[in-house]
């Protein structure tokens, strides 16, 4: 723990990150390496903790979906799926960019998300402009400020530099691991992604 502490302190978030990964794989905890392999944005990372977890003998390729909390637990009745979260029923512009953002925030569970990085995959096509990119994106945490008010789900934070997500007591997050490895993440990929796990899903209960 006070080594943790002290990785804080300094914003040091890699070591914060491996930290999590070595005492997953010494007490064999599969939610800890769960975390530390939900919460990686580097695919070459999570496959090393896939891999050593295998070694281990701890399975995370039946993982699927994996929920997020806080370190006091998660309610079953709190549990608010990402993915429901993100496609909504609302798919306009207007709603999509906060909702990409939260999609951002959610893949590093670990680091602040700073301002450059938020602008670099909300905006992808866009080149940033010092002067008008980072209050295009302040803008942005503000209508995804509001949209978590309502919900109750966390608050959004601002500290050493990036933004991060503060769960509320009990609250947690459903993550879905489909979606850690689009290489975009438009809303093509996000429905593309919805219909074929329905697709499989209703193929499976044709098949029984």
């Amino acid at each position: 723990m006070q080594l943790k502490n002290l990785a804080i302190e300094m914003a040091n978030w890699q070591t914060l990150r491996d930290l999590d990964y070595h005492w997953g794989l010494l007490s064999r905890d599969r939610n800890l390496l769960a975390k530390v392999y939900f919460g990686s944005p580097q695919p070459r990372y999570r496959e090393r903790v896939a891999e050593a977890a295998m070694t281990e003998g701890i399975d995370l390729s039946s993982l699927k979906d994996w929920v997020w909390g806080p370190e006091q637990g998660v309610s079953p009745f709190f549990v608010t799926d990402l993915r429901e979260m993100v496609i909504g029923d609302n798919a306009s512009l207007q709603t999509w960019l906060p909702k990409k953002l939260l999609f951002v925030l959610t893949s590093d569970l670990y680091a602040p998300i700073r301002t450059g990085q938020i602008f670099a995959q909300v905006f992808q096509t866009e080149h940033y402009h010092p002067e008008t990119s980072p209050d295009r994106v302040f803008q942005l945490v503000g209508r995804l400020r509001k949209i978590l008010e309502k919900s109750e789900l966390s608050d959004l934070c601002f500290k050493r530099g990036g933004y991060y997500l503060l769960l509320n007591p009990g609250h947690g997050i459903r993550l879905h691991r489909d979606w850690l490895d689009m290489p975009r993440f438009d809303r093509i990929d996000v429905y593309r992604s919805v219909l074929r796990e329905n697709f499989l899903r209703v193929a499976l209960e044709f098949v029984r």
